[in-house]
């Protein structure tokens, strides 16, 4: 019977993981704007180092260089975007985010570190593990700064302690490098929690108050001293421009982020969709989601009072830093004067997931519960694993890498010319493919290619009619060029081959 419970368990276990690798190697995964506009920057940065990384919202700052420096990690290797992703964003979610999960056990049941993993795999793992997007990795530093500063002994702040702050400034730091906005809600939260929790440790131990402002100090000097380690491109770009990132920084920083003026979500949005992340990965709406947080909160000091248990210092000390940073995310977004998109929340999974261990290592019933809904999903999850889909059915990579090798082999040895439908202008998915896959240029602005050739193909997305008529007319005018074969992709894009007469 054990046998048997031990081969269920792995098989659940590995289930989605061959479920990412396979969508992964097939190409039926994203390939959009910000990752192929991202890998031609990391292309780039194998023949020259650069020292910042993509745009960010805000005009004139751009985000650190670590993850270009990441994706070229990955480009060295092959320019495959399936390896890069399965080197990138696979391992990451799926190797490197659990091997820190378990760093928990001390605080939680194994058996519950796993179930809450495999929760997380099966309800949202799939968009993380299968998208390169900076903010994805975010999650893993996320995790990994929360297990820095909770398994810190604030009592003895040398050695192994001065190393894990130091460590965790690091990674407040490449938060901030990697999903900004997240990043700096996150760099303050933890800024606070050290500032108060160590005087609280510190006092308790009856030191003199010189002793207690002194060891105080260190701890934040030796964690800002972290996050500034992470910030020494930025510097050294800086130190070669003029500092003009930094003085758009301190002018959105005393407007507050007063930079942009509009507003993307309301602050009663901006509260629905936190607190809404849980219902996302339970897969239902914020009502659900706000429902499963009351009750199992209510659930929990009702089990807390009935069995009379209590609470670790160390699980006191985890919930005290999640429900500051909880404070400093709902108090910078909900003041701030800049936009604040959806995916600002990417990476907030951590809390509850941590959450959802806490409670459950608490209450077994919940714990079966939580068994049986990863065994429902599992059951779920079998047809989508084995069954036969044309790939080419929506716009993913491989459909992508399709369009692109059948423009190239049908012009066969001709010079031609290559115009794509796009709602931002910009087609850098289409510009890394025919560069990787045919060695051809083809501009990630159409406006910068003026030059007119005897053969254009136009790549046209599934769009209204009278758009369609009005891009081809606007890039090879019907007096000019005349149309002499038209694909049609299961996707709903259309392919026209139009020659000059």
């Amino acid at each position: 019977m054990k046998s048997l419970i031990k081969i269920i368990a792995f098989s659940i276990t590995i289930l989605p993981i061959i479920f990412f690798v396979k969508f992964i190697f097939l190409g039926d995964i994203n390939f959009w704007y910000d990752s192929a506009r991202d890998l031609l920057s990391a292309w780039d940065n194998l023949k020259k180092i650069t020292l910042i990384g993509p745009p960010t919202g805000v005009s004139g700052i751009f985000y650190g260089p670590y993850w270009i420096w990441l994706l070229s990690l990955g480009l060295a290797i092959s320019k495959n975007p399936r390896v890069v992703v399965f080197l990138i964003s696979f391992i990451p979610i799926s190797i490197i985010f659990p091997l820190i999960l378990f760093k928990f056990s001390s605080l939680f049941k194994k058996r519950v570190i796993l179930l809450t993993f495999l929760f997380f795999l099966h309800m949202d793992g799939f968009a993380y593990a299968t998208t390169l997007w900076n903010p994805h990795i975010g999650l893993v530093i996320f995790l990994a700064l929360i297990y820095l500063i909770i398994f810190s002994d604030f009592q003895t702040i040398r050695g192994s302690t001065a190393i894990k702050i130091f460590i965790a400034g690091i990674a407040s730091g490449l938060m901030i490098n990697f999903q900004m906005s997240l990043g700096i809600c996150i760099f303050f939260g933890s800024f606070l929690f050290l500032f108060i929790y160590s005087l609280k440790t510190l006092r308790n131990r009856k030191q003199k108050k010189f002793l207690v402002i002194s060891n105080t100090i260190l701890i934040l000097t030796l964690f800002l001293s972290g996050a500034a380690l992470t910030f020494a491109p930025l510097f050294l770009f800086e130190i070669r421009h003029g500092f003009n990132q930094i003085h758009a920084f301190i002018e959105a920083f005393k407007s507050y982020g007063g930079v942009v003026n509009y507003r993307i979500l309301s602050q009663k949005e901006i509260l629905t969709i936190f607190f809404g992340r849980f219902g996302y990965i339970l897969h239902t709406n914020w009502l659900g989601a706000y429902m499963s947080e009351i009750l199992s909160v209510l659930f929990l000091f009702w089990f807390v009072k009935k069995k009379k248990i209590n609470l670790s210092e160390l699980e006191k000390k985890l919930l005290f830093f999640l429900f500051i940073i909880i404070l400093s995310i709902l108090y910078i977004y909900l003041t701030a004067r800049n936009p604040v998109w959806e995916y600002h929340f990417l990476g907030t999974e951590v809390i509850f997931i941590l959450l959802i261990a806490f409670v459950i290592n608490k209450i077994p019933l919940l714990e079966n519960l939580l068994i049986v809904y990863i065994l429902y999903s599992s059951v779920m999850l079998l047809p989508i694993l084995f069954a036969n889909k044309n790939l080419y059915a929506s716009s993913s990579l491989v459909t992508k890498e399709h369009i692109v090798d059948l423009i190239h082999h049908d012009a066969k040895d001709n010079d031609y010319k290559v115009n794509v439908y796009s709602p931002s202008i910009y087609v850098y998915d289409y510009t890394y493919l025919f560069k990787w896959r045919h060695s051809k240029e083809v501009p990630f602005d159409p406006n910068m290619d003026r030059e007119e050739k005897d053969l254009v193909y136009l790549i046209i997305p599934k769009i209204k009619a009278s758009e369609k008529e009005d891009f081809i007319s606007y890039r090879t005018p019907s007096e000019v060029y005349y149309t002499v074969r038209r694909w049609s992709i299961p996707d709903g894009t259309e392919i026209i081959k139009r020659i000059k007469k």
